[in-house]
């Protein structure tokens, strides 16, 4: 295992590296220039330019792009991402004001999703071709398909034509949020999460309970169930203590891959909701060619995908002993 985990670190090195070279191309051969704003365009022309030309100079913009990447990469080895552009704040700074709030929607998400998920998927499975496998797969795919946009925008419209006044639909808290006892606080934050926090969660939801309902009948099918129904255990037995560990090892998987991938995609839900998470900083980063910020939460996605992805692969192997991990191949004993 020890081996396995050093080789799939090393190997991410040359993947991280190919996701900070693409985007950092990407980035600086889109139009636009993140220099003209900060330039007072009621000055002379020619003070301007001298203007522009400092600016350039002082944020390294003037230098040959494999210099500026090979620059940026020598500060990024000391976990320094520089200061933004616009405002000249320490990427840093910017970030971990706002990777909070989208940790919180996605870890709530993850959580009730998983919570909802699991009973669903496993009650369609043991009631195949009942009407609650019926009604659900239904529900859950009509679900499915809806994209998490359109929901929030049905949503703002309900709250906005009601008007549900209670139920805010901008922000994460309400103005005056600190004078407000604890209890207040609690219950202001939870109307705020509300509303972005079920658009986050149906499509998953949905998903992974499908996902369960599909992994488990393979799974009741196995020699080994037979064996424990045969001799006499019942089905509620049978499911939890035998048939459900080898069910949720795929799902564990699949997990892996979605807490970073939520974090990754919550741009829209973010700039729809106004809330203050790191998927709104991108969008507002990119308009504004803020290029150390946009790489910033570049690394950082792609650091958490990796992690994700190398934990799901642990847990694989411990959830199920079978599996071994022997020169970064993996075989069933």
């Amino acid at each position: 295992m020890f081996r396995y985990i050093l080789k799939r670190l090393i190997l991410a090195v040359p993947t991280f590296l190919g996701i900070t070279v693409v985007t950092f191309a990407v980035i600086h051969l889109a139009p636009g220039d993140p220099l003209d704003r900060l330039v007072d365009e009621s000055v002379p022309a020619e003070t301007s330019r001298h203007t522009y030309e400092l600016l350039e100079r002082h944020f390294g913009l003037d230098q040959p792009l494999h210099t500026q990447y090979a620059t940026w990469l020598r500060r990024i080895v000391t976990l320094d991402f520089g200061n933004s552009i616009p405002d000249h704040r320490p990427v840093w700074d910017k970030i971990s004001e706002r990777l909070p709030w989208t940790l919180g929607v996605a870890m709530l998400s993850m959580v009730f999703g998983l919570v909802l998920a699991v009973p669903i998927g496993v009650r369609s499975a043991t009631r195949r071709g009942g009407w609650f496998d019926s009604v659900s797969g239904t529900l859950l795919y009509a679900l499915y398909s809806v994209p998490s946009y359109v929901t929030a925008m049905v949503l703002i419209v309900i709250v906005v034509t009601v008007p549900i006044e209670w139920l805010p639909i901008r922000g994460a808290y309400s103005d005056g949020f600190d004078d407000l006892p604890a209890w207040g606080k609690t219950a202001d934050l939870f109307k705020h999460f509300l509303l972005i926090t079920i658009c986050f969660t149906y499509p998953a939801l949905a998903f992974q309970a499908r996902f369960v309902r599909g992994n488990l009948l393979e799974v009741l099918q196995q020699d080994y169930v037979r064996t424990a129904r045969a001799k006499g255990l019942s089905d509620r037995r049978v499911v939890i203590r035998h048939a459900m560990r080898n069910t949720m090892i795929p799902l564990v998987t699949y997990l892996g891959m979605l807490f970073p991938t939520v974090i990754a995609g919550s741009a829209i839900l973010e700039v729809m909701f106004a809330w203050p998470g790191i998927g709104r900083l991108m969008f507002d980063s990119i308009l504004q060619r803020d290029y150390p910020t946009v790489m910033a939460l570049s690394v950082i996605t792609a650091v958490l995908v990796q992690i994700g992805t190398l934990l799901a692969d642990v847990s694989y192997a411990w959830l199920d002993p079978r599996i071994r991990y022997d020169g970064g191949m993996d075989h069933v004993d």
